[in-house]
């Protein structure tokens, strides 16, 4: 009975080298790939930024005309107005109404991912 169960904590134990023991080291196990991740990151950022370069150029190419508005007006104390930002248009210039055109102008993602 006691062979037993030290052979089913066998696979427990392992091997490791006098000098590694001693180093006082914590072992962190098996990491692949920390430097993919980095690489990664590092590309997912500069695919978001040059994203967001296109949208701010979009912005400014087609401003949207605003106005302030009173939603709510005090009737003794106009510190205590309501007033909002809102567009003189209708309907405001928006990149997001036609998302193929969108679509087309955004970066390319296998200019930013998986190059070498």
């Amino acid at each position: 009975m006691e062979s037993r169960h030290s052979e089913d904590l066998e696979h427990h134990f392992h091997v490791v080298s006098k000098a590694y023991y001693q180093s006082g080291r914590v072992s962190k196990g098996y990491t692949v790939g920390k430097d993919d991740r980095k690489k990664h990151k590092l590309e997912n950022e500069k695919y978001r930024q040059a994203r967001v370069e296109v949208l701010k150029k979009l912005y400014e190419d087609n401003p949207v005309e605003e106005h302030l508005v009173t939603i709510y007006k005090h009737p003794t104390d106009g510190r205590k107005n309501i007033q909002v930002w809102d567009s003189v248009d209708k309907t405001p210039y928006s990149p997001f109404d036609d998302l193929d055109k969108l679509n087309e102008l955004m970066p390319n993602p296998e200019d930013y991912y998986g190059k070498d």
